[in-house]
């Protein structure tokens, strides 16, 4: 209420009103108007982290500037202005170059870290006889892996463990969440974790064979936004993760697990990713990437350089795994 849609979509301002640690006396959005038409505008959401230190800090969640307002530097004006609101504790991940230049001409420190992504399937464009051709071939190895990709599935469904959806996270899985996170740059706090999943899209459970309990997750469909999955072994918690999907991408985004149990968990997302039949996995660990492309499932293969902003205070070091990314800022 209040927000004009003008400035913000209705379902991101509602997503950060019911964002936990949002006050009423919190300045979450700057927008720039020029002879009372929107020019530019940004919003943060507030975030409580509990490593490395516990303080409540905030991620820019958006900016946009109008095209036939661009150049004039209004898109640094509202960045600028939140910055001022929020000193010295803004936050930003996945941010696009003109944005990341703004964070730095303002004095905010940008590092990168990798992403990688994975293709399991090839367009071909064209019409002549030599893309004729291509595509004919193409089709064929699709098949292929296709039977191929049907053997891993059982293997990886093989394993002694189950899985549960929610849409929560309770305490004993935030437990295991905070042991296994000693090499994250910053941990979120439990609250947070659940605002992310509060914010529903289409929920599903991909993988039914491994269901550890049947619920209201147990359908088939074969699509699903942010969920939280737990990997059990013989009753404990092996493995916890996020995972997002679209309809073109498995996207891993929170993953932590026990290094005795890295199996367990790589092949239960590697089961997510046979079923769901997406052309594309994006995951930060290196570990899972090189699970997955050890199957011999994908066409191609690529490392990408992803942003984090930070203030030049907060200690990086560049090799700390960075849990969050484009998608859990209620985009």
């Amino acid at each position: 209420e209040g927000l004009s849609e003008a400035v913000i979509a209705p379902q991101r301002a509602w997503a950060i009103v019911r964002n936990p640690f949002v006050t009423d006396d919190m300045e979450l959005v700057s927008a720039l108007f020029v002879d009372g038409e929107l020019a530019a505008y940004t919003a943060c959401f507030p975030d409580l982290i509990e490593q490395p230190e516990k303080k409540l800090i905030f991620w820019c969640t958006t900016l946009f500037c109008k095209p036939e307002f661009r150049g004039r530097g209004y898109g640094m004006f509202v960045l600028g202005h939140l910055m001022e609101a929020h000193e010295g504790l803004l936050f930003d991940v996945d941010a696009v170059d003109e944005t990341n230049e703004g964070l730095k001409f303002l004095g905010m420190q940008v590092d990168f870290f990798d992403q990688h992504i994975l293709r399991f399937a090839k367009s071909i464009r064209g019409n002549g006889l030599k893309a004729g051709l291509a595509k004919g071939r193409e089709l064929f190895a699709a098949r292929q892996r296709a039977t191929k990709a049907q053997k891993v599935y059982k293997q990886c469904i093989a394993p002694e463990y189950t899985l549960g959806y929610s849409r929560h996270i309770d305490e004993p899985t935030y437990n295991f969440i905070a042991a296994h996170s000693k090499g994250d740059a910053f941990l979120r706090s439990r609250e947070t974790l659940n605002w992310i999943l509060s914010e529903p899209f289409l929920l599903s459970a991909p993988v039914p064979e491994k269901l550890g309990h049947r619920n209201n997750f147990a359908s088939e469909v074969p699509a699903f936004g942010f969920y939280c999955v737990t990997v059990r072994v013989k009753g404990e918690i092996a493995g916890a993760y996020l995972l997002r999907a679209s309809a073109q991408e498995l996207s891993v985004k929170y993953l932590y697990y026990a290094d005795n149990y890295r199996n367990e968990v790589f092949s239960s997302i590697t089961a997510h990713l046979i079923r769901l039949r997406l052309p594309e996995f994006a995951t930060n660990d290196a570990y899972l990437a090189a699970f997955i492309e050890s199957l011999g499932l994908h066409v191609s293969s690529r490392v990408i350089q992803r942003s984090f902003a930070h203030p030049t205070d907060f200690a990086f070091d560049g090799t700390a795994c960075i849990q969050a990314g484009d998608g859990d800022m209620i985009t």
